[in-house]
């Protein structure tokens, strides 16, 4: 019997060879697409929330605070801390054991770098989830003491009566305000960031309470356009401001219109930078100041480059009594030059 191959074995032979060397091929592309594809996933790096953060000598240490923007993950927020005593560690927001509202650290959540006494400098950044890049987004340098500022405010103020802006300014960049807007309904606009054409950007609630002295602070971050208004724990923010120019004017109103029958604004202890603004820090108006229902405080800082950043800290006191404030008769708005 003849065991060679015939010529339809061989024939056959040739065709399973042909469909074994197109399933290789196919399942090589396929394993190469695949290869490319998980590539070009990881080549994206996810990018980092749009998030203001202040920081703050205490008795504890220093605190870092979320002032304000998107959720983050805090174990995707590391700080790096140069220590000159060696006594602070880095470490990622969790594990140096900062809060964490539901997870996610949110405005108002911090951390207090125990141990530490001003005199370290540090930085938070925000590393990617995916390892395709880091992100910063605060540097701080201590000045070597709790509590003590790294600037001088060496510039003049001086006052005037109606808004400062439209007075003192050919044009303006941004405000921040605080008003007495529809408080009495559970108000939902009584803090608000607007840009130069008074056209909000950001707003956000606030209960004034009659007669009652509120603390305030306004932060600008060059790195990122933000500006954080807070006013007794309540903040607004809007990470679409422009670069500040060199002047601000702090303005407050109180229309002498009734009910109520007395009303009055006053902002006091007003401080640029941690530095106090001199003698004349703080603004009132009761309705009948001047000739206008409107006072403003212009601020010259001279020696502070606004956009590079700052924190401009005070306090603001809403009273009436006569009846309930009007929509608006009552305010204080914080204007800034446009460069």
């Amino acid at each position: 019997m003849d065991a060679s191959p015939s010529s339809t074995d061989r024939a056959l032979s040739s065709v399973v060879s042909t469909v074994l060397l197109v399933a290789v091929v196919l399942f090589a592309a396929a394993g190469v697409g695949l290869f490319v594809f998980d590539l070009g996933q990881s080549a994206t790096a996810s990018p980092p929330p749009k998030a203001a953060f202040e920081t703050a000598n205490t008795s504890s240490g220093v605190a870092i605070t979320y002032s304000g923007g998107e959720p983050a993950d805090p174990s995707r927020l590391r700080v790096v801390v140069d220590d000159p005593d060696g006594t602070v560690s880095s470490g990622t927001w969790d594990t140096l054991g900062g809060t964490a509202s539901d997870g996610q650290v949110t405005a108002g959540d911090s951390l207090t770098l125990s141990g530490s006494d001003g005199d370290e400098t540090l930085q938070l950044i925000w590393e990617s989830a995916d390892g395709g890049g880091s992100y910063p987004l605060l540097s701080w340098t201590g000045t070597g003491g709790a509590g003590t500022p790294s600037y001088t405010f060496q510039g003049t103020t001086s006052t005037g009566d109606g808004f400062g802006d439209a007075i003192e300014f050919s044009a303006e960049a941004w405000d921040a305000r605080g008003r007495y807007g529809d408080s009495a309904g559970g108000g939902s606009t009584e803090l608000q960031i607007r840009d130069g054409g008074n056209n909000p950007l950001a707003t956000t609630g606030h209960d004034w309470s009659a007669g009652t002295e509120e603390s305030f602070s306004l932060r600008y971050y060059s790195s990122n356009s933000t500006a954080v208004l807070t006013v007794d724990g309540d903040t607004v923010s809007s990470a679409s401001v422009t670069d500040p120019g060199d002047r601000f004017t702090v303005t407050v109103k109180a229309r002498s219109s009734s009910p109520p029958s007395s009303q009055s604004v006053t902002v006091d202890s007003l401080a640029l930078n941690g530095s106090s603004i001199g003698a004349t820090d703080g603004i009132s108006e009761d309705g009948t100041t001047g000739s206008a229902d409107q006072q403003y405080l212009l601020v010259e800082p001279g020696n502070a480059d606004l956009s590079d950043g700052f924190v401009i800290t005070g306090t603001v006191t809403f009273d009436w009594a006569g009846g309930t404030p009007n929509s608006e008769t009552l305010a204080f708005t914080i204007d800034f030059e446009q460069p």
